[in-house]
Formats: structure tokens, C-alpha cells, sequence
């Protein structure tokens, strides 16, 4: 068994102060019990009790986790500059699909809903067309957050549909574009480390102050499958992560279009980067009041956890789901390419409001805030891989995911 506290945490991170397992009482005996009773968990199981048990979960207890009140900021809290732009990436998307009059939107888990209010009031202020051909569906699994989301959108109430999962949507053969926001991110994963030159699961179990990590004997199929192919020269100890369900998630959205557009923000690496060697813990972390912190077996659902995406795993899921790989990028360029014509506009506004806009802007684009740590994954129903989107995720034609 592993020293508990011997944390999967990303580098260079650091704790936040410590208020006790009493912090979330009922949910740390919840899992404690389910311990008792099977033995060791999987790492991805006890973060999905940490963030969506029903009641009790980081992501179901009603609480206020994004924005300065919370535990971190997204692109979407910084203001509607990053909701606007999305606004007039679809409509060029639209344009080039021949300006359809019936043309879909799909939002996979919406959060609160301030980023569809934002695009759904840039199309109707800035594209009555477009905005006259739109349905906007969102599949959200979690009650608290639909609930949020309705009242919010209640002004779009007609053009609104709520769906549990996106294999709901696959009947419909729908034309349009289905886009996430930082979903991959706090998806669960199972981690892994290198011990004596073979790879181990780590599990949670109980000990005497809390949880703690202790390693499988063996490895089952998938997660054989998905050590074979980490860097062989990774060093002794080195942790990271996989994400189970990517590849179903991935099939479900592409299953959802006819043709169109899947649009994935979120922050994270292509392989090489996230399988750095000197990235020997992985990217896992925990946030709580806009502090990182290294060890997620304290508090469950009270705080957020999540790790970075690998976007050339994401990229191969969604190729072997049909799609075509047709650009990948930082947030940073993305955002100025897709919002060229909106930030000329900004010049007949008043000049509070140019500032106003441009600081979100900065914000979401400049490298040292969320320019380069967020990046764009585009992927085409019925379309072809464009060669320098497939360069960028590090993609092989030989490989599989």
C-alpha cells in the first residue's frame, strides 16, 4: 500500500487550507461504506461519488462554484465576450452550409446556462436569420443543473429542449453543431503508476484518517490496452490518467448529427506534452476558492476535481466515431480568428463598453491567463481529416485510440 498522502497532483500545485473530513460528513461515509462492503474502489468511481452523488456530490448540492464567489473562473464567468464569438463561429458555419432553415444546436452539459444565453442573444441581436432557424437542445444528466438552466433560458423557453444523454438525440439525424465547454475535464479517471516497471491501478480505500490509495495487483484489458502505449522511458512512480467512458462520449455526440460541426473547449495537452516525462504526477488537481490543491481523497463534495484533457486521445475517439479531424487550436488564435469582424464592430460602441469588451477579450486569449492553457478541438460529420489538424494532435494514420 502507497503512503496516503503520496497524491497524484499535478506539479507544482499547492494545498489549500484544511477544514476536516467533517466538511462533507455523510458523503465521506457514504464511501466509506461502499468500501466496506466491495473492497477498493476505482479512483473514477469515487470522483463520481466526490462530484454527481445525487445529493451530495461537489456538482449536485446547489452550490455557487464558478465566478469570483466560487472555486475557479471559466471562459464563460470572464463575461459574454466568449459566448459572442461562439455566436459568430456558428453563424459561419451556417453560411457555409447554405443558410439552412432548420439548423440545431447541441449543448453537452450546459452548466448553469449562461453560455447558451449568451450565443442565443448574440444570434438574435446580430443574426435574425440564423437565429429564425435555430432549436437549441442541451443535454444535461444532472436535475439541480436543468433546473438552472431552464430558469435562466427562460426568455428562449420556445426554442429549448432538455435531453438526459446525447443517445437521445441520435434518432433525430439533426444538422448543426454540438459543442461542449470544459466537460471532458471533470469527466472520472482512473489513474495509474509505474511501480518496479510495471504499471498498477490505484485504488481508494479506507485507512485510519480517511482514504488513501493502494495499488492493484494486476491491471484489467483496458487499462492494459491503454498502458501499452505510454512512452516506454516514463520513470518509476510516474502517475496519470484515463478517462473510461471518452470513447462511449465520443460515439454518443457523433451518433447525435446527420452532418455538422463538434466543437470541444476545454484545457489540456496533445500526447507528448501530457505524457511529458517530467510531468510525473499527472494532471490531476483539486479547486477549492481559486486554490489548487494537491490531494483529491480529502472532502469529497465539497471540492472540485478534475484533470486535463489529452486531446490526441480525444481526437482518435472521435475519428473512430466518423468524424473528421478538421482543425485543432489554442483558444487564443481560435478566438481572434472566429472573432476578427466581431472586435472591429466594438469601434461604434461606447467607449466603456469597447474596454469593457476588450479586457474580456485579453483575458481569454493572452498566454500567460487562458490563451494557451484552453484549446479547440473541431471535428466534421462526413468530412475529411485536414492534414495539419491531424499533425497537431500528434495523430499517426497508423494509430488507434
Amino acid at each position: 500500500m502507497n503512503d496516503s498522502r503520496d497524491c497524484a497532483g499535478p506539479v507544482g500545485s499547492y494545498p489549500y487550507p484544511h477544514y476536516g473530513t467533517e466538511a462533507t460528513p455523510a458523503l465521506h461515509s457514504l464511501i466509506q461504506n461502499e468500501i466496506r462492503e466491495r473492497g477498493p474502489i476505482s479512483f473514477a468511481r469515487y470522483m463520481e461519488l466526490a462530484l454527481y452523488h445525487d445529493s451530495l456530490g461537489y456538482y449536485t448540492r446547489g452550490k455557487q462554484n464558478i465566478g469570483k464567489e466560487g472555486d475557479f473562473i471559466t471562459s464563460v464567468s470572464i463575461g459574454k465576450t466568449f459566448g459572442t464569438i461562439l455566436a459568430h463561429r456558428i453563424y459561419n458555419y451556417w453560411t457555409e452550409c447554405g443558410s439552412p432553415s432548420s439548423f440545431h444546436l447541441v449543448e453537452l452539459a450546459a452548466n448553469d446556462g449562461q453560455l447558451a444565453l449568451d450565443i442565443l442573444s448574440e444570434l438574435r441581436d446580430s443574426f435574425p436569420e440564423l437565429f429564425a432557424s435555430v432549436r437549441y437542445h442541451i443535454c444535461e444528466h444532472l436535475p439541480v443543473m436543468a433546473k438552472l438552466q431552464a430558469d435562466k433560458l427562460q426568455s428562449f423557453s420556445q426554442l429549448l429542449s432538455h435531453y438526459n444523454d446525447p443517445a437521445e438525440l441520435s434518432e433525430q439525424a439533426l444538422s448543426g453543431i454540438a459543442l461542449s465547454n470544459e466537460l471532458i475535464d471533470a469527466m472520472p479517471v482512473r489513474l495509474v503508476r509505474k511501480y518496479q516497471a510495471q504499471w498498477h491501478e490505484l485504488l481508494v480505500t479506507n485507512d485510519e484518517e480517511g482514504f488513501a490509495y493502494t495499488e492493484s495487483a494486476e491491471l484489467d484489458t483496458e487499462l492494459q490496452q491503454f498502458t501499452q502505449k505510454l512512452p516506454p522511458e516514463l520513470c518509476e512512480g510516474y502517475t496519470t490518467e484515463y478517462r473510461p467512458r471518452l470513447a462511449e462520449f465520443c460515439h454518443s455526440v457523433a451518433g447525435i448529427l446527420e452532418t455538422g460541426l463538434v466543437i470541444t473547449i476545454d484545457y489540456g495537452y496533445s500526447r507528448s506534452a501530457y505524457y511529458d516525462e517530467h510531468r510525473t504526477t499527472g494532471t490531476l488537481r483539486t479547486y477549492f476558492k481559486h486554490q489548487a490543491g494537491e490531494d483529491p481523497l480529502i472532502e469529497p463534495g465539497r471540492l472540485d476535481i478534475t484533470a486535463h484533457v489529452d486531446f490526441t486521445q480525444l481526437a482518435l475517439a472521435f475519428r473512430e466515431a466518423g468524424l473528421g479531424i478538421t482543425d485543432f487550436s489554442p483558444q487564443a488564435s481560435y478566438l481572434t480568428r472566429h472573432g476578427s469582424c466581431w472586435l472591429q464592430g466594438l469601434e461604434q460602441l461606447p467607449w466603456e463598453k469597447q474596454q469593457k469588451f476588450i479586457r474580456q477579450f485579453q483575458t481569454l486569449t493572452h498566454p500567460s491567463m487562458m490563451g494557451r492553457q484552453f484549446l479547440v478541438l473541431e471535428c466534421k460529420k462526413g468530412c475529411p481529416d485536414a492534414p495539419r489538424a491531424i499533425d497537431l494532435c500528434e495523430i499517426n494514420t497508423t494509430s488507434s485510440s
